[in-house]
């Protein structure tokens, strides 16, 4: 699944984006999960969080009081790297838009071209071959891990640790948010505590999994069939 954000101040022309990118899912037969803001405000609001959750974003470069440039300079220090496309009814503010290293502009005249298209479709290339990342805030400070590198999760009272292969991070988070957030990925959760990495699973039994590494951690029952299930789903896709 590709995650792509859209954000416009134009309610006319937000539905044209939504149509656009909605019609080449359909063409390219692809799996797309959009999420549209109304202005750039709303935007970083929602970023604080969930920012990287986002491989494309379709930003309009003039949005009222907001500068679809400020907005994505804003991101890209927030850690996002998402590929960034803006659209704007001018050339005029192109070349301010260098820092946030934009994929590509268009221009809203051209939006159903077949240059869009082939703009879209280098955007989603590319986020294919982005290694995913897993973001998270502590106090004012944004932290990003590759997904890889963390083998589980645990929960202790309303602390969440993440167990990486050579550290450990600690921040608040609700295990039920997490598990939530963490569904486009090969995680699995198999204990009211516990999330895990499908890739470090070496093996499972009614009541325990056991880690690459000879971590054992508990298996809920009400989550063993889950744990099964999913863990099956992933070796058969040789991910």
């Amino acid at each position: 699944m590709i995650r792509i954000c859209l954000c416009d101040d134009n309610p006319a022309m937000l539905d044209r984006e939504e149509k656009f990118v909605r019609d080449f899912e359909k063409k390219h037969n692809l799996n797309f999960e959009l999420t549209t803001f109304p202005n750039g405000e709303a935007l970083l609001f929602h970023a604080e969080d969930y920012y990287f959750k986002y491989d494309i974003i379709i930003l309009d470069i003039l949005m009222g009081d907001t500068n679809g440039i400020d907005v994505a300079n804003a991101l890209r220090k927030l850690g996002s790297t998402a590929q960034i496309i803006f659209v704007t009814s001018s050339r005029e503010h192109v070349f301010d838009s260098f820092d946030s290293n934009p994929l590509h502009y268009l221009l809203k005249d051209d939006l159903d071209s077949e240059q869009a298209e082939a703009v879209l479709l280098k955007a989603v290339e590319l986020s294919k071959k982005k290694e995913p990342t897993f973001v998270f805030k502590k106090n004012a400070t944004m932290y990003s891990i590759p997904m890889r590198e963390i083998r589980y999760f645990e929960i202790i009272g309303r602390i969440m640790t993440i167990n990486c292969k050579d550290k450990v991070y600690e921040y608040y988070k609700r295990i039920d948010d997490l598990e939530k957030e963490l569904e486009p990925f090969p995680f699995c959760r198999i204990h009211r505590s516990y999330i895990v990495n499908l890739e470090y699973v070496k093996k499972l039994s009614r009541s325990e999994l056991t880690l690459t590494d000879n971590t054992t951690l508990a298996v809920g029952k009400s989550f063993y069939p889950q744990i099964t299930h999913r863990l099956s789903e992933y070796l058969q896709s040789g991910e």
